[in-house]
This record gives C-alpha cells, sequence and structure tokens, in this order.
C-alpha cells in the first residue's frame, strides 16, 4: 500500500471467486461461504456500492 493507505484495524481483507457454475464464493481469514448466484450477487453489490456512494447505507446491515 501506498503511504497514507495503511488499513485501519477494522479493515477486513476479503477474497471473492466464481466457481464453474456461476456462483459467487466469499473468502475471509480461511471460510469459504456461498454467497449466491452471479448476477444477483453482482446486482446487489452494485446497490450497495450505489447507496454507499451517496451515505445512503444504514451501516445496521440494511439500505
Amino acid at each position: 500500500m501506498g503511504e497514507g493507505t495503511e488499513a485501519a484495524p477494522s479493515d477486513v481483507e476479503l477474497q471473492f471467486e466464481l466457481d464453474e457454475h456461476g456462483r459467487v464464493w466469499i473468502i475471509r481469514d480461511g471460510d469459504c461461504d456461498i454467497i449466491g448466484r452471479k448476477d444477483a450477487v453482482c446486482a446487489e453489490m452494485r446497490r450497495f456500492l450505489a447507496a454507499a456512494e451517496v451515505g445512503a447505507v444504514d451501516w445496521g446491515g440494511h439500505s
């Protein structure tokens, strides 16, 4: 990371993988979970990121 871009203590590293069946996996701290089919996950991520961009996200888990 460049200067001034260090991860905050609460930041987590996540990886996402797409399997041969079109399912998205989330990988965190060595744990893997299927979070859904590619199209649905992409749509939800787009909605979440758009809401986060304008500050409309309820950080309790609901937008």
